[in-house]
């Protein structure tokens, strides 16, 4: 494994990454304040990759075999791991959030934890599920007696969070059977529709109120030890609806308010992820890019006003990688491809979820083990750490895919060359800062570009309808910046995106 680690790093090194470049912007563009757009925030320095298994490793194993788990995923900067003390590989991979049984020290493995001396994995989170005790979702909210032992559990959980050295805790949040749903959620999608309501008695409001102030109690527990606690959730804000009105009958109504609850209780240090679980499905460049515009300025939409900008600077955006979908074909048989198309679909899709988000990325792995290297795959496991590294690295990709959707009976192709390309700037470009940089587009073909947007990392900052499809960027910060463009394309009714070009700042 440290093989392939040694590979694909010395192949990004081989990438000539500085071109200094002291040059005036071109005249004919508009210019456009980059800092109006980009959250300095969210520009982390260092991108982080971790992994989320039903193969989740316990207290003792984390303790007894660290060193292995680490040879097995060199490519990932840390892992989620759980409190039961089952063997590796065995069901459940996390401990419910909101059990209503009083926990002891041993239920979160606190005398195991301190033993745990990590090594390479420096990112790690404890798994959390949606938990049994709320299957009959009527009761739980406004159950005082079990949400005081909840919030209770959760204070213990933020010592283990800190006696562990963990990060914090990945939340899996999906759930379907009543948690964060106000209406019976099968009744929604009966023929014809019906709303059985699973609080008579309870508006929607109301619910919402009570669920915000357990997301308030929750957080403000799991803080407690743990000032700069990260929880990193499967789905937040993501699925509760793209407008207000919409929230009741989305997919996880009650989630908006849980979140805003712990929006209301989190401490000026502490973070919450929206780990955007729909990114499993992404077939192109550009699903992730518009998964991160639909997050930062649809769903802001949902978000409580009075929460509202707390959301924009201490929640992040995740993406996420399906390995099994991607390598192993799970839930995806009717893609008709073969190995080939499937290992860079997955260098494809670890590069642009870890270049496109604001901070993490996560790489699932449902029927596989990926501390099993057999299991995994010597192809596709290079495939993977050669998508994150040449991301990390801030190098090109190489290739873009045209992929659709995953209904395909057909394969789709890679190829090397979009519709729209970038001549200005260059990837690997230096800059000081205060300059203007010119970003400048044009077709690769003989079709006319119709409209042209113009990305600075993951964030739309400008919007072009005419010819000569060119920008200024002013006050992009030091440090590393990726450039894209989108691009309407005559005689395509698909928008065709530009490779993704990297520059620096420097003071």
């Amino acid at each position: 494994m440290s093989r392939i680690r040694e590979r694909t790093t010395a192949a990004r090194l081989a990438i000539p990454l500085v071109l200094l470049a002291m040059r005036q912007s071109l005249a004919g563009g508009p210019s456009v304040d980059v800092s109006r757009f980009v959250n300095p925030a969210f520009r982390a320095q260092e991108k982080k990759v971790i992994g989320f298994a039903w193969a989740s490793p316990s207290p003792s194993v984390l303790r007894d075999r660290m060193k292995e788990l680490e040879t097995a995923a060199p490519y990932l900067d840390g892992i989620v791991f759980k409190l039961p003390e089952t063997p590796l590989g065995e069901w459940p991979p996390w401990r419910p959030a909101f059990d209503n049984r009083r926990w002891t020290e041993s239920d979160v493995g606190l005398p195991v934890l301190c033993q745990v001396k990590w090594g390479r994995f420096r990112h790690n989170f404890i798994a959390l599920g949606p938990g049994s005790s709320y299957d009959h979702a009527e009761a739980g909210w406004f159950d005082d007696e079990a949400w005081s032992v909840i919030v209770e559990n959760a204070g213990l959980l933020s010592r283990a969070i800190l006696e562990s050295g963990a990060r914090g805790v990945f939340f899996d949040t999906e759930k379907y059977s009543g948690l964060w749903h106000y209406w019976h959620r099968e009744s929604l999608r009966a023929s014809p529709p019906r709303k059985i309501c699973l609080y008579p008695g309870f508006t929607f409001g109301q619910v919402e109120k009570k669920v915000r102030q357990r997301g308030r109690e929750f957080l403000a527990a799991l803080q407690s030890h743990k000032p700069d606690v990260v929880v990193f959730a499967t789905f937040l804000t993501s699925a509760c609806g793209k407008e207000p009105d919409s929230v009741e009958t989305s997919d996880f109504p009650l989630l908006r308010a849980f979140t805003a609850g712990m929006l209301d209780a989190a401490g000026p240090r502490a973070t919450l992820v929206d780990g955007l679980e729909n990114t499993y499905w992404t077939p192109n460049s550009q699903g992730y890019l518009w998964w991160h515009e639909q997050l930062k300025d649809q769903t802001v939409k949902v978000v409580p006003d009075d929460v509202r900008e707390k959301w924009r600077s201490q929640c992040s955006t995740g993406m996420a990688v399906f390995y099994d979908a991607v390598a192993k074909g799970l839930y995806t048989e009717k893609l008709a491809v073969g190995e080939d198309y499937r290992t860079r679909w997955l260098e494809h899709n670890a590069y642009h979820a870890v270049l496109t988000n604001d901070e993490w990325t996560w790489v699932y792995f449902e029927k596989t083990s990926p501390w099993k290297p057999e299991d995994v795959g010597p192809g596709f496991l290079s495939a993977l750490a050669r998508g994150i590294d040449k991301a990390k690295g801030h190098a090109p990709l190489g290739f873009d895919m045209t992929a659709r959707t995953l209904d395909l009976t057909e394969p789709s192709r890679y190829y090397e060359d979009a519709a729209v390309r970038l001549r200005s700037p260059l990837s690997g470009e230096v800059f000081r800062r205060g300059q203007t940089i010119t970003v400048q587009a044009e077709p690769t073909g003989e079709s006319a570009i119709q409209s042209l947007r113009v990305f600075v990392d993951s964030r739309p900052v400008a919007s072009l309808s005419a010819a000569p499809w060119r920008v200024g960027l002013t006050n992009c910060s030091t440090g590393p910046h990726t450039v894209r463009a989108e691009a309407t394309v005559e005689g395509n009714r698909m928008c065709s995106y530009a490779a993704p070009v990297i520059i620096w700042l420097r003071p």
